[in-house]
């Protein structure tokens, strides 16, 4: 009875240790000790989440960086997503493809996962994204290649943008303002993915660009059921750039200049505790004078207000009394020129 006993428990010692091991391959820490989160990231899925026809014509594929096992969740079942899970890896690709809709407009939404082992795991990294889809016969439009409805260009910008359009009855575009940049084409049929293609002209004057696309598509036998997306366009104005190589310091100061004991005394995690002044009652001091000297000495100017100085920062003002420090302007940018600062 005695060895069986003791062989039990030097089988339960090992059990043990060996689950202690597996804890500790899960948990990679980093120099807090915290365990340190599994990095996720994916391309071509946007967080503003998918939209799908009813008529289902294409799935959407995404790509996925990871460096731990994964699975994907969904709340839905018109929809599948496969791959829905796996092990670390780089560009993993991933497929959404929705079943045919013949109902009323429905949404769902999957969630990626990603963990250091196994399901259970506490550190973990997760992203959610919404679907959508139109009810049956319903108009829309999709376009992906752009994740927001606001496209800016710099004023020397003549690079392309393209984006795929895909609609469930025929569509048309229409340009506000074409005179600065072209867009290709103008239209389209159903159950065909387009690519659109938006070409800027470099800005060569001093005024800000602007335009706006609008894309239709519409049912000919029922005009009410239409759909329609707006893209909105801006290009900046041409402004000469400054010779100064990247990296040059036009203005620098690290305040070192300003004393603890304008204001005395004060607190470490709060505003300064000052003796009230008899004329106003505010725990602030609302005399500055101590700053003055200083700050003529640095060719600076002030607005008089209340100060204090603590964990490092200053503060000049409180409520609606407030203060600043102004310094010269900044003279060495070439004249008729523009900084990046």
């Amino acid at each position: 009875m005695k060895r069986i006993m003791n062989k039990w428990l030097w089988s339960l010692l090992c059990v043990t240790l060996l689950g202690a091991a597996a804890c500790s391959d899960d948990d990679t820490e980093g120099d807090s000790g915290n365990p340190i989160p599994p990095a996720l990231s994916t391309e071509n899925l946007p967080d503003a989440g998918l939209k799908f026809l009813y008529s289902a014509l294409t799935p959407h594929t995404f790509t996925m960086n990871v460096d731990a096992p994964w699975e994907i969740t969904k709340t839905a079942g018109w929809f599948v997503v496969t791959p829905n899970k796996g092990e670390a890896g780089q560009n993993i690709q991933v497929t959404v493809t929705p079943a045919l809709n013949q109902g009323e407009a429905r949404d769902g939404e999957f969630t990626i996962r990603a963990n250091s082992g196994n399901n259970l795991h506490p550190c973990l990294t997760e992203k959610s994204i919404p679907l959508s889809q139109d009810a049956y016969l319903a108009a829309g439009i999709v376009i992906t290649g752009l994740d927001e409805r606001l496209l800016a260009f710099e004023a020397e910008d003549t690079d392309p943008v393209v984006f795929t359009v895909e609609t469930s009855y025929d569509w048309t575009l229409t340009v506000e303002n074409e005179t600065w940049l072209t867009v290709a084409p103008k239209s389209g049929k159903a159950g065909s993915a387009a690519q659109v293609t938006i070409t800027p002209k470099a800005n060569t004057t001093d005024e800000r660009h602007e335009s706006k696309i609008t894309i239709t598509a519409g049912d000919a036998e029922f005009g009410e059921n239409t759909a329609e997306e707006i893209i909105e366009l801006v290009q900046a104005p041409y402004m000469p750039k400054d010779t100064h190589a990247e990296g040059y310091v036009f203005f620098s100061d690290d305040f070192q200049w300003i004393p603890d004991n304008w204001v005395s005394p004060y607190t470490k995690y709060g505003w300064p505790s000052v003796s009230i002044d008899g004329t106003n009652g505010n725990e602030f001091a609302l005399s500055t004078d101590g700053m003055k000297e200083a700050v003529a000495a640095k060719g600076y100017t002030y607005t008089p207000s209340v100060y204090a100085r603590y964990e490092g920062h200053v503060k000049l003002g409180k409520t609606a009394n407030m203060g600043a420090i102004t310094i010269p302007a900044l003279t060495g940018i070439d004249a008729g020129k523009a900084a990046t600062l």
